[in-house]
């Protein structure tokens, strides 16, 4: 049998009443008391002596006093069931842009009502019941703020443009962990690199785009410049400078990526448009990269799991493009265009083009349209100018 605290009505209790009253009458229920005056009476023993409940109970009308209902009404009237602070829409709105995954968590589980799940999984089925609590299923511009505040392991793996938390949160939950956990060595594995290039020699600091550059611009080194391979040079046969030009090359200094890296860089590198050079191409190409900017960082380095946008009017990257200037006829390596030309590529758009063309190779040579660089002070001459 449940026991049932006295209750006495004043401002020391600390029992809710209308919990108090709906107790007695579950009690009453397992006792079998089903005649309203037993119950009635009954009720004064479970009321502490000289209390502000018994004060009432003792000044019971006589119909209050021979109906439960009546009774009962005067109960309420007399300890009124205090209203529920029920929660705004905005109110769960904040609770979901204040739901945070940390990035120490993926990949580890947590135990919820005795049952353990992967912390993405309890991620995204909080996420979704907040979204549907807040009515902003559907707000676009929230799913994008949610989708860029997940840890950088789930963002790599969860690429995709969604319009609803329920595509989303379903993308996330779907994940296989055997991906996630692989990201997530990847991710720790990338971390010690650059421990260690930060404790290494000046070249190992440099970021992605500045090993592409002249190895004599550096200044800061009191040793030669390393190469495995001679100047570039003026070749007075075509078919041999040819073959130097596609034989395949790894970048010193850089590690061969693995599958996993290969693979995401395969999801990733035609996940934003490439533009036409015109007024409306050039305006979605600035936008494109002020988003990057404010989704990754200005300074951050360009990596498998944040392509950049490709500047409008260039060659189709992995179609054996410069990677400097992005056009075809020739290297990166024999790049005439010189550094500060307004015709040299962003460097990080050059370090995008570079691990793509690392990972995948040229597979788009035979499909993509020819780009080549023009001198347009040699056609000025040709059509007259002086």
């Amino acid at each position: 049998m449940e026991t049932l605290k006295p209750f006495r009505g004043d401002e020391d209790e600390a029992q809710d009443p209308q919990t108090f009253l709906r107790t007695f009458n579950w009690i009453m229920r397992l006792a079998g008391v089903t005649d309203e005056g037993e119950k009635i009476e009954a009720l004064q023993d479970y009321i502490a002596p000289w209390s502000e409940a018994q004060r009432w109970y003792d000044n019971l009308t006589t119909s209050q006093a021979a109906s439960w209902a009546e009774l009962a009404k005067a109960f309420n009237a007399r300890w009124e069931p205090l209203p529920r602070a029920e929660k705004t829409p905005e109110g769960y709105q904040e609770e979901l842009l204040a739901l945070k995954l940390e990035e120490s968590e993926v990949g580890t589980t947590k135990e919820v009502n005795g049952t353990k799940a992967w912390t993405h999984v309890i991620w995204a089925r909080e996420a979704l019941r907040l979204a549907k609590a807040a009515n902003v299923e559907s707000n676009v511009g929230l799913v994008r703020i949610v989708h860029k505040s997940l840890p950088k392991i789930i963002r790599k793996l969860v690429t995709q443009k969604y319009h609803t938390f329920e595509e989303l949160t379903a993308a996330v939950k779907n994940l296989d962990i055997e991906d996630v956990q692989r990201e997530k060595e990847d991710e720790e594995e990338r971390k010690k690199r650059r421990r260690r290039g930060r404790s290494g020699s000046c070249i190992s600091r440099k970021r992605p785009w500045q090993t592409l550059q002249p190895a004599s611009n550096d200044s800061r080194c009191n040793r030669p410049p390393h190469s495995t391979r001679a100047p570039a040079q003026t070749m007075p046969n075509p078919t041999t400078r040819y073959a130097i030009q596609q034989t395949p090359r790894t970048p010193v200094g850089q590690n061969p990526l693995t599958d996993a890296q290969k693979e995401l860089i395969r999801r990733n590198v035609n996940t934003l448009p490439h533009h036409p050079a015109d007024t409306t191409g050039w305006r979605a190409y600035q936008t494109q990269v002020a988003q990057w900017g404010r989704t990754h960082g200005e300074n951050t380095r360009v990596t498998e799991g944040a392509p950049f946008p490709l500047k409008p009017g260039t060659a189709t990257i992995c179609s054996g493009e410069c990677y400097r200037c992005g056009t075809h006829g020739h290297t990166s390596r024999d790049c005439p265009v010189t550094p500060g030309d307004p015709m040299r590529l962003d460097p990080r758009e050059t370090a995008w083009r570079a691990l793509c063309g690392r990972a995948l190779g040229p597979y788009n040579r035979t499909t993509a349209a020819d780009v080549r660089l023009v001198d347009t002070m040699e056609q000025e001459k040709e059509d007259g100018s002086l």
